[in-house]
């Protein structure tokens, strides 16, 4: 229902018409975080093309994961790219749970089994 009002708006309309012309990397700014998130799960969606959504922070990347996961029909087809950690002192039990959801990730991304890729820089 949400989805339907998002793309029957004019704003919608012409931003996709805009995207779809341009055909290459774009920034959409000037919407808070949720409806960002809103509207590229809806473009994604209308345009069956990969989006990747790259949040200010960490914190915030993890918010966006869980909403993209919300809207998501599929919550498989939304990867969460973790930034790598870097240890810069000697640590006894480094744990790599990190290590094994970047890769897991990467993988993902090249099997093309995705939709939208959530990461922060």
């Amino acid at each position: 229902m949400i989805d339907r009002f998002m793309k029957e708006t004019r704003a919608f309309q012409e931003a996709t018409r805009i995207l779809t012309q341009k055909k290459k990397a774009c920034i959409l700014s000037g919407l808070m975080e949720s409806p960002s998130v809103h509207f590229v799960h809806c473009f994604s969606q209308a345009q069956s093309l990969p989006c990747v959504y790259i949040a200010p922070n960490e914190l915030a990347a993890q918010k966006a994961d869980q909403d993209f996961c919300f809207f998501s029909d599929n919550a498989e087809d939304v990867l969460l790219l973790k930034p790598a950690e870097y240890m810069l002192y000697d640590v006894e039990a480094r744990s790599s749970e990190n290590s094994h959801a970047r890769m897991g990730t990467l993988y993902r991304l090249l099997t093309g089994k995705w939709r939208i890729l959530v990461t922060a820089p």
